[in-house]
């Protein structure tokens, strides 16, 4: 859905053209925002997909994963402290 935003950010461009819908505009900085996320959330969907589509997910498949995106996560809140 983010992503999708980014795709249609000059179509919100001219829908943001009256002064009354100015602050619903996607500016660079929002923009800039919407891809952090989209860079945080993307690990977290694939995981989500993987332990999704089995049908009995052990602690043996699910740990791996769980440990990735800890050390992700860590990496993401380092990268946004920055």
């Amino acid at each position: 859905m983010l992503e999708r935003a980014l795709s249609l950010k000059e179509a919100y461009k001219q829908l943001c053209a009256p002064a009354d819908m100015e602050q619903y505009c996607l500016t660079l900085l929002k923009c800039d925002k919407v891809r952090l996320i989209i860079n945080f959330l993307q690990p977290l969907d694939e995981a989500t997909g993987i332990i999704c589509g089995s049908k009995y997910p052990t602690i043996n498949y699910a740990l791996p994963l769980y440990i990735s995106l800890i050390r992700r996560t860590h990496q993401a809140c380092g990268n946004y402290n920055d």
